[in-house]
């Protein structure tokens, strides 16, 4: 038998209510007072709550985040109860922290199996790999909650060629975060050993190292884990868009712009190089723009996760056509040189608009990447300072060596030309409708066969 609370203001909806569900062989604890949610849910130990919407003094939305945000009584699964009906509705009470809806008036026996339901599936939530999680919030066909792990998904944000991204929640450190799956190949198993690739745990506990240290520029991850179902990163959530959004909508980015988001970019890579780590995949889609004004890069260590967990007799190459350096498509090693050349990619199209290894198909532009030259940004947009359009060919050299060595070397260079420009903080509604684009850009991995004719 299950504890279950309702708050109504309507005592003949509460009554119904109340009988219905005791009719099923649950107790009710029945009550008018919103305020008193949280207080009846400790004191009766409320395995479930129906909840109406629309209260005087205190709407069941605000009772429902009070309710949330206490850790004590975070975890007690709501359904919230509504004449309003209306689909935006039931998203708001939704993205508040409601487990499910009911629109007024109900069918008795659906209120009784929503409860049920709703009680079970919070006692075993719904753990889904990652393409059936995604399915399930695209579709809406969701009662209660989905989980990758301990953390609940809450709507999917995005997808790229590593797996897709979710909004999530922490329900044991009350605080969002960004839940990234990733998709590997399904022939052997989530958690099967991979001979040369290892265990998916291993690799995991890898993600975790590579990019667990503190800095301003870099997005932290929290945990990464594996099960039967996906493996999975959990990282800082930005509620921002990326600067491939970002560029989308702008085209071209004046300097103002473009050199503090470059210059944090170069600031998280100095970061990270000090500690003996890699990107290996540096581009707009991996920098989030905060509303806060932050800058910072995310998905360090994932393409190198990837290419280890690939390891096959065949080689293949992870990364993003037009940002990977030349000596990484020539099979040579990837190091924090590589990383520099994909900031100077990012650098050119923030100030020109334009890829400097651009093409319509995927081999053209590593070919271009491999053996042509770009024009120099200055041919492009002429008012650029010359010391920036020479950083910018120094980062781009084809031969790493040539290459500026070092990342706090083009932070210092980056921090000279920046000196005379005003503070810059991207407009709320700049971001909010950069977010609402669509890149098609990802990350892919890359066989032999696909690379030029005598590389490799």
């Amino acid at each position: 038998m299950s504890t279950i609370l309702v708050i109504d203001d309507d005592p003949d909806t509460l009554l119904l209510v109340a009988h219905t569900l005791e009719s099923a062989g649950h107790r009710v604890i029945s009550s008018s007072d919103p305020f008193q949610l949280g207080p009846l849910v400790e004191t009766y130990s409320a395995d479930g709550v129906v909840l109406d919407v629309l209260m005087p003094g205190l709407s069941g939305h605000e009772a429902l985040r009070a309710l949330r945000e206490s850790p004590r009584t975070g975890g007690v699964p709501v359904l919230l109860l509504s004449a309003r009906a209306a689909g935006q509705d039931r998203v708001f009470g939704l993205r508040q922290g409601a487990d499910d809806f009911l629109s007024k008036p109900f069918e008795p026996e659906e209120l009784i199996l929503r409860v049920e339901r709703l009680v079970a599936l919070r006692a075993k939530p719904q753990n889904l790999g990652g393409s059936n999680l995604e399915r399930s919030l695209r579709e809406g066909k969701v009662i209660g909650p989905l989980f990758l792990g301990r953390y609940q998904a809450l709507d999917l944000i995005g997808e790229g060629g590593s797996g897709f991204v979710f909004r999530g929640w922490d329900p044991w450190l009350k605080r969002p975060v960004a839940l990234k799956t990733l998709r590997f190949e399904p022939r052997d198993g989530v958690g099967g050993d991979r001979g040369t690739g290892g265990t998916v745990a291993d690799l995991l506990r890898e993600a975790v190292t590579v990019a667990r240290f503190s800095h301003p520029n870099i997005v932290t991850v929290y945990d990464a884990a594996s099960d039967a179902h996906v493996a999975f990163i959990a990282m800082e959530y930005v509620d921002g868009p990326s600067l491939a959004h970002y560029l989308e909508k702008f085209g071209k980015l004046p300097i103002e712009q473009a050199l503090p988001i470059c210059l944090a970019t170069a600031r998280g890579l100095a970061a990270a190089h000090s500690h003996q780590i890699v990107h290996h995949d540096v581009k707009p889609g991996n920098i989030l723009l905060g509303p806060d004004g932050s800058i910072k890069v995310s998905d360090f260590g994932v393409a190198r996760l990837l290419t280890s967990f690939g390891a096959e007799a065949e080689p293949q190459i992870f990364g993003t056509p037009g940002y990977m350096p030349p000596e990484i498509l020539l099979g040579r090693s990837y190091t924090p040189a590589g990383d520099l050349f994909g900031l100077g990619v990012l650098l050119y199209q923030c100030l020109t608009g334009e890829m400097p290894f651009g093409g319509d198909q995927v081999r053209q532009v590593l070919q271009r990447t491999l053996s042509s030259y770009a024009p120099s940004p200055r041919d492009l947009e002429p008012n650029l300072p010359l010391e920036l359009d020479e950083l910018v060919r120094e980062l781009l050299k084809k031969d790493p060596a040539e290459r500026i060595q070092s990342a706090a070397e083009v932070v210092k260079r980056l921090e000279e030309l920046q000196i005379d420009l005003p503070p810059w903080r991207p407009e709320p509604a700049d971001l909010q409708e950069a977010r609402s684009r669509t890149v098609m850009t990802s990350s892919i991995t890359i066989s032999r066969e696909l690379l030029p004719i005598g590389t490799g």
